[in-house]
């Protein structure tokens, strides 16, 4: 951090009032880089596990002949380790990503990282409890309607166990990579944009920043999303998009056609005369928040 009192503080406003804008300039394109290559390392991993269970569900049904309903495949344990994973890597990479950004506004950061994965873990144990029985529900019901199916075609049956499992791998290869795709990119967004202002929070304190909403503005950017783009709230405040309120882009508690495949962020700055520039991290742990709620103290 560069010392104010070193500088003056007309020259550390100065100073700090260009970084930010700065920061603000890239914001959008470098928050979309970072979330590019933390998706595609979540759906390498997720695939990778889809595509197992699937492979263990082929196997069983070649050597049965039957077709079951697969209880013990895409276990709920399994799955809701795979979303702890992708929140607790996802906004570990953004927490370090912000620190950057402001790491000549801010004292050096000497807090743990296991402090940021268990805010990010409980996150995301709170989003999984809504979404994991319905995941690996579906996944199963997938394997099995998908070999039901197949064994109603003539052409099909014709086929050797060898062929067979060629034709089986291939097409759940596909469904594999096409349903890690979907989960990443449902929870990537809200992981991210959660983490960065968690981060702020954290580094700056609650009442010393505002955040703004950037939209990707692009031919797939929603008009709502796009008529959002600038606007300025406090940080705990909610932003307007669509008639709806948002604590941030991907909020689970906004409609799903508000943040299904949304790509938006939202950055937090401090304020032009904050009450104090200083590491919080006492506040920001008291203000964990599940997009859009406040959901409770993470400090007993």
């Amino acid at each position: 951090m560069v010392n104010q009192w070193f500088l003056g503080l007309d020259e550390f406003q100065t100073m700090r009032n260009r970084i930010i804008k700065q920061v603000k300039k890239d914001w959008q394109k470098n928050f979309e880089n970072q979330l590019d290559i933390a998706e595609r390392k979540e759906i390498s991993k997720v695939a990778r596990y889809f595509r197992s269970e699937y492979y263990k569900g082929i196997d069983d049904y070649l050597s049965t002949k039957k077709i079951t309903n697969y209880e013990g495949l895409f276990k709920e344990l399994d799955v809701t380790n795979i979303y702890n994973d992708i929140y607790v890597n996802i906004g570990l990479r953004f927490t370090k990503w912000y620190q950057r950004n402001f790491e000549k506004l801010i004292d050096k950061q000497t807090t743990d990282e296991t402090i940021w994965a268990e805010k990010y873990s409980y996150i995301a144990g709170k989003i999984a409890a809504e979404r994991v029985v319905s995941v690996s529900g579906n996944r199963r019901k997938e394997l099995k309607n998908v070999l039901q199916r197949l064994v109603k075609n003539p052409e099909f049956n014709a086929l050797n166990e060898r062929q067979a499992q060629r034709i089986l791998r291939q097409k759940f290869n596909n469904l594999s990579k096409t349903n890690a795709q979907r989960i990443i990119r449902t929870e990537s967004t809200l992981a991210a944009n959660y983490a960065t202002q968690q981060t702020a929070i954290d580094t700056f304190g609650l009442n010393n920043l505002q955040k703004e909403w950037f939209a990707a503005l692009d031919s797939r950017t929603r008009p709502d999303h796009a008529a959002a783009n600038g606007q300025i709230v406090d940080q705990k405040d909610y932003f307007r998009v669509g008639g709806e309120e948002l604590m941030m882009p991907g909020d689970s508690n906004a409609s799903a056609a508000n943040v299904i495949n949304c790509r938006c962020s939202s950055a937090s700055f401090p304020k032009e005369e904050p009450e104090t520039v200083q590491s919080n991290l006492l506040e920001g742990l008291a203000y964990t928040y599940i997009a859009g709620e406040v959901a409770q103290e993470v400090l007993e």
